[in-house]
């Protein structure tokens, strides 16, 4: 008989444990994201920006853990959206807003008020992408996502923000460009809640174009860690960002004309 309750007691103990390792990926994506932030707030805004980047590549990592282990769990979702919104919500904001403020375009005047104003928009718009996701139903499963997801938005703002400093720090035509910054992270938080739908990265029937993306995240989770090529992770990001939108369309027309598109949005 003891014999047999130690063996419930260690397959619960084992049950229990598999939950752990996507939930460890969630919590270093939250530290990650904080740093982030403790970062921008002292002016290490590269570094800032990479720690955007890894965020990006655990938000995968723990939901495929999650999959592979059979560890999907109410908790595990409340506690991704936790993370997320650190690393996808705050640290994007601070990334430019403390940026923005730290140059002498940004001294005083308008320019100031909007940069705090964009920040603000954009920090709230990403916790109601995240609040939607969790309150309302997948209807379209694994095929699409209804606006630009947080993690996207995320690589987008910290791989251009590396982009920018490596190719446009000290040119003549970077003082007027930085004008723009509040208007790209409003840009950046509206999207988040829009409709658009964008397909998700999955397998698919063309056996070529899963080996292409295969060799993509292969070679992401690569040069991202090593702090290389954010120009290839930016033209990616971006890549998949327009040629989505507009695949995507064309199957949220295929799902409206067999009539299965519910009201749903997924973040």
């Amino acid at each position: 008989m003891d014999g047999r309750r130690r063996f419930r007691y260690g397959s619960l103990v084992l049950q229990k444990l598999r939950y752990l390792p996507p939930n460890l990926a969630t919590s270093a994506s939250m530290l990650l994201g904080l740093a982030s932030v403790h970062l921008s707030s002292h002016g290490q805004f590269k570094m800032a920006a990479w720690c955007i980047v890894w965020c990006v590549l655990l938000d995968k990592v723990d939901g495929a853990l999650a999959r592979l282990l059979h560890a999907q769990s109410n908790f595990g979702v409340e506690f991704d959206s936790f993370a997320d919104f650190c690393a996808f919500g705050l640290a994007p904001a601070f990334l430019l807003g403390q940026q923005a403020l730290a140059l002498p375009e940004f001294a005083g005047g308008a320019a100031r008020v909007a940069m705090y104003v964009a920040a603000a928009c954009y920090a709230v718009l990403a916790a109601a992408r995240l609040a939607r996701y969790n309150v309302q139903t997948a209807a379209l499963g694994d095929r699409l996502f209804f606006g630009l997801p947080s993690t996207m938005c995320g690589a987008l703002i910290s791989t251009g923000y590396l982009v920018a400093v490596r190719h446009l720090a000290g040119r003549p035509e970077a003082s007027s460009l930085v004008l723009l910054t509040p208007l790209v992270l409003l840009c950046a938080g509206v999207l988040m809640v829009t409709r658009f739908p964008l397909p998700k990265l999955r397998m698919r029937r063309l056996r070529w174009f899963n080996w292409f993306q295969m060799a993509n995240i292969a070679v992401v989770y690569v040069v991202a860690p090593l702090m290389l090529f954010p120009e290839y992770l930016f033209v990616l990001a971006f890549l998949y960002v327009t040629v989505g939108a507009y695949y995507g369309r064309q199957i949220a027309r295929a799902i409206e004309e067999e009539g299965r598109l519910c009201d749903a949005g997924q973040g």
